[in-house]
């Protein structure tokens, strides 16, 4: 057995972050449909339709402009005592214009001192003009206007014009912000938010070291998927091939290998005494017991959606059984959900930030604080994972379960007795939790091996070949899990 049996495999099985890389890469892809779909809307927003040649605008008392009912993005510019607008009517029409108009109604009268107006063009048209035509219109006009042209209208009225409402003046404040400002505050959000993670975590993590005691069999009777919370706090892919591997070894499955890293499971009924979550699991992957046929295989695809809802519902049930153990202040399971929720709520405030950005709000520096807050988000996807603290019982369960790790993956190899291979099967899937496997493996290689009833096969003759012939079965279930989901996500 080389080290490429679990070495880079299990590197890179233990290396993903599932349920928090995945709810944090679909929401990322979400929100780039979403600021996509923004800019296409955001350009048709912009341009402006007509079907004749004479535009009437309403400056509102707000200091919104309408074209008849529809709202029109002009461009505001504040000084210390006007509001200038502009906006760009013609950009490059598919046909010639002989004539266009355009007329923009004030809120209220005003004359040639205090009103300012002007057209601005690319120079492609015959002739523009302006001019106040009433005290409460403005009028621009171009002729000649060939398919090349590009005109804006520019105008400007006093403050006393507009009364803007408290939340035009917080756009309006927020607007004028430079970059500079925008910049730094994108880049502290996502720092505060890892300071406070990272206190958070320093407060609740504590080094637990092994037992001085030395454990050479089971400290308790936790199972391996529960040991594997209190070591880690939550559920990967080594406690569900634990899982499965501790059932097969029970008598409740058999593992029969088609090929390489190709697995087909049965149940059998014989096993003796489950735990509720493994009762769950085993009826929810081959049915009822009563009502399953023993004699029939199961292929553990993802068409079955086995690992996104069915194995989740059982270890729901794990995650309690080590809470009510008391090793736990909070359930793991529940802290993961809060964290979860926390950067799902992030990530999506964000996205709409950004689009509501794009949309409506004239400062393209802003989308900075959007993209700070979906990087936060990422790190409390990331963060969460590490959050649950184990109670003073829980610490001194866990020294004693490492000072087990110690005897598995010692060096010394065992010594032969009549249930030496019992004794490595029973043990295996704790070493798997522990990702110690292949030193376990290791200290038997000295002594006589035969494949174990429940693991059907080709050619096990050895120690050696039965792990090289099992231990692919962690990418097996780590693929159909990466892309499904984490139990611990229901």
């Amino acid at each position: 057995m080389g080290r490429s049996m679990g070495g880079s495999l299990i590197g890179s099985i233990l290396g993903g972050i599932t349920i928090y890389r995945r709810s944090a890469m679909f929401f990322l892809a979400l929100g780039v449909v979403a600021i996509i779909a923004g800019l296409v809307f955001k350009n048709k927003l912009n341009a402006v339709t007509f079907d004749s040649n004479t535009l009437n605008f309403n400056l509102s008392k707000t200091g919104e402009v309408y074209l008849e009912n529809a709202k029109v993005p002009f461009e505001q510019f504040v000084t210390s005592t006007t509001y200038r607008y502009r906006y760009q009517v013609v950009n490059r029409p598919t046909e010639p214009i002989d004539q266009l108009t355009v007329v923009v109604t004030l809120p209220q009268s005003g004359d040639e001192q205090s009103i300012g107006h002007r057209i601005i063009s690319n120079g492609q048209v015959t002739k523009t003009s302006s001019e106040l035509i009433s005290p409460l219109a403005i009028l621009f006009s171009a002729t000649g206007v060939s398919p090349q042209s590009q005109i804006s209208i520019e105008f400007e009225v006093p403050k006393s014009f507009i009364t803007q409402a408290g939340s035009a003046k917080v756009k309006q404040f927020f607007t004028k912000l430079p970059a500079e400002v925008w910049l730094a505050i994108s880049v502290a959000m996502p720092i505060i938010t890892l300071l406070t993670l990272m206190l958070v975590a320093l407060k609740r993590s504590h080094k637990v070291v092994a037992s001085k005691t030395a454990q050479t069999s089971l400290p308790s009777r936790l199972s391996p998927a529960m040991v594997g919370i209190l070591l880690r706090g939550r559920l990967t892919t080594r406690e569900l091939s634990s899982t499965i591997f501790h059932l097969a070894y029970r008598g409740h499955i058999i593992i029969r290998q088609l090929r390489r890293e190709e697995y087909r499971f049965r149940r059998r009924g014989n096993g003796g005494a489950l735990l509720d979550y493994e009762s769950v699991l085993l009826d929810q992957v081959f049915g009822r017991s009563g009502e399953a046929a023993t004699t029939e295989e199961v292929n553990l695809s993802l068409s079955q959606e086995v690992f996104s809802k069915r194995i989740s519902q059982a270890f729901v049930l794990a995650y309690k059984k080590i809470n009510e153990l008391g090793y736990f202040y909070t359930n793991p399971l529940t802290l993961h959900r809060r964290y979860q929720t926390a950067g799902v709520a992030m990530t999506v405030l964000g996205i709409i930030g950004l689009v509501i950005n794009i949309l409506f709000i004239d400062n393209a520096y802003s989308i900075f604080l959007w993209g700070g807050m979906i990087v936060s988000a990422i790190l409390v996807f990331i963060y969460s994972k590490g959050m649950p603290v184990r109670t003073i019982y829980g610490d001194r369960e866990l020294s004693k379960w490492l000072s087990f790790k110690n005897y598995l993956s010692s060096s010394e190899p065992i010594n032969y007795t009549a249930r030496g291979q019992d004794l490595y099967l029973a043990y295996l899937p704790y070493a798997i939790v522990f990702e110690c496997e292949q030193e376990w493996t290791r200290r038997f290689y000295h002594l006589p091996f035969s494949s174990p009833q429940w693991y059907l096969a080709d050619n096990i003759s050895t120690i050696d070949k039965f792990a090289n012939s099992i231990f692919p079965i962690f990418g097996y279930l780590s693929h159909a899990l990466y892309i499904s989901s984490e139990p611990s996500s229901r």
